[in-house]
Formats: C-alpha cells, structure tokens, sequence
C-alpha cells in the first residue's frame, strides 16, 4: 500500500534549508508553493512546514518577545512611528541644525548630534545616527514575523503594501550586507544563516547604545 506521507525532501520544513528570498516572497505574498522542493506536498503539509519556520524563525532572532498580541502591535506601531520620527529629524537636520529637533533627536538613543561650525563634522554624526537607527528596520521585520505566528487568522497589522515591505526587506539587506562587509545573497543564504547576522547585529547595536547611554 503506498504511502500518502511526503518525503522531507519535498519540501522545506526548517530554517537550515530555505532560502531567504523564498522566506520573503511567503511573508509578502502568503505563497507557500516557494516551500517547495519537488514532488507535490498538500496544502495542509505546506501550512504545517510554514507554522514551524515562523515558530523557528522568531525563537532564533534574539529580541525581546512579547507577552501578548496587544504588546506586540504596540511595538509594530511604536517603531513605525520612531522611524518615520527619525527620519524627518535627520532630513531636517541636514538642512539646518536646530537645537530643540537635535534634542528629540539624542534622546532616541541613537547617538548625539554633534553641532560644529565644521559642516562635514556635523553631517557625520548625523550619519552615524542615521546608520544606528536602521536597526529599527530589522525590529519591525521582526515584530512583524513574530505578530504572523501568534495571530495567524489576522495577520500582521501591517497596512504597508507588499511593494513597501518589499522595499523595507531590501533596505535591511542593503544595511546588514554593509554590516557584514559583503553582499548578502538572499538567493543563496539561509534563513538560519540570516538570523545569525541579524543576532550580530543587534548584539553590537544594543552594546554601542549602552555605551551611548552611558557616555
């Protein structure tokens, strides 16, 4: 009698295999035919192997979780606000220094805005900050992803389009790419690789906003 039970080898059902780009294009698009990986898995095979890459997923990726649904949209809401906040100080600030919007600006933690009649000086330490506060990218994809696996039926409380979302995954590749000092290919790496990079990552964001905060 043959058996209706699917190989692991037609489909992905962890971390250590998929691939980030079709970790992506699930998470845009709800499409689980990118879990695939030869013969034909149903639909409940596929949702099942989903449930337990987002529940891997979010264990792996080292931030605070939250204790219920309302925290976390809290959280998805807070650091949408803080970075459309940052953002506008610092292209303000670009323009011309302030004292009351570089105020606003340091008490986000992410660095002091360093006033000097020296202009590159100045615009450097705007960069710095800038650069600090694209963690908060990397936490809202987070929160995001987490937000999936705790409420599946009503899904992130994310009005953004998939065009937007795409644009905001793009925009952390491009920053940790920059971290890491080389290209990251989401063709090719992992989602458990990727989750590595990101724990580097806040680790080292998280140590040099202590050592802002006691400076």
């Amino acid at each position: 009698m043959k058996s209706n039970k699917q190989s692991p080898d037609t489909l992905h059902n962890n971390c250590s295999t998929l691939p980030l780009s079709n970790f992506i294009e699930i998470v845009l698009h709800g499409d689980l035919r990118w879990l695939v990986r030869g013969g034909n898995p149903s639909l409940n095979e596929l949702s099942a192997a989903w449930d337990k890459i987002l529940e891997e997923y979010v264990s792996l990726v080292k931030t605070n979780k939250s204790d219920s649904i309302f925290e976390l949209y809290k959280k998805i809401k807070y650091t949408e606000w803080q970075i459309v906040f940052v953002d506008k100080c610092i292209y303000a600030l670009k323009i011309l220094y302030d004292e009351e919007i570089a105020d606003l600006l340091n008490q986000r933690g992410f660095g002091i805005v360093q006033h000097s009649e020296d202009w590159q000086a100045y615009l450097k330490s705007l960069y710095a900050i800038e650069m600090s506060a694209k963690i908060l990218v990397v936490l809202l994809n987070q929160y995001n992803a987490e937000y999936k696996l705790v409420d599946k039926e009503q899904g992130a409380p994310d009005n953004a389009s998939a065009e937007d979302q795409r644009f905001r995954y793009e925009k952390e590749l491009a920053m940790l790419s920059k971290y890491q000092g080389q290209r990251i290919i989401k063709e090719i790496i992992t989602v458990m690789e990727y989750a590595a990079i990101i724990n580097n990552y806040l680790e080292e964001q998280k140590s040099n906003k202590k050592t802002i905060k006691d400076g």
